[in-house]
């Protein structure tokens, strides 16, 4: 399987938007991460932990996000997206395309499909 078999559509947001809209929203569509984009482009992303750590500052999104640490290509086998993923120490994987992202795949989503996967704790408790 390929990382475009089982990537989901990214959900984005304005890096203007306070953490309270964040938490509405990846709680609502049931989501780890929400990207901010220009034009098509990956710029940032804000995950759920970073949510839980600031929430209580009153911050805006901006404040908070990170530059992605690793994407893939949608014809990525999903063995090496887990070997990436498990050099990174990464619960999440943007996937792009032609310069545009595409998807996002959780560490959670991977599991699910791959038989045998051996994670450590690292992935879950950083």
């Amino acid at each position: 399987m390929k990382a475009e078999d089982i990537m989901k559509k990214p959900l984005v947001i304005s890096e203007n938007e306070d953490l309270n809209e964040a938490a509405k929203i990846m709680s609502n569509k049931g989501v780890g991460s929400l990207v901010v984009e220009s034009n098509g482009k990956l710029k940032f992303f804000i995950d759920e932990m970073d949510v839980l750590k600031n929430f209580q500052k009153n911050k805006k999104i901006s404040e908070v996000l990170k530059t992605p640490s690793l994407i893939v290509a949608p014809d990525t086998d999903l063995e090496e997206v887990l070997e990436k993923m498990k050099g990174k120490k990464t619960r999440r994987v943007f996937v792009v395309d032609k310069g545009e992202i595409v998807g996002v795949i959780s560490l959670i989503d991977l599991i699910n499909y791959l038989d045998d996967v051996e994670i450590d704790d690292s992935f879950f408790f950083d």
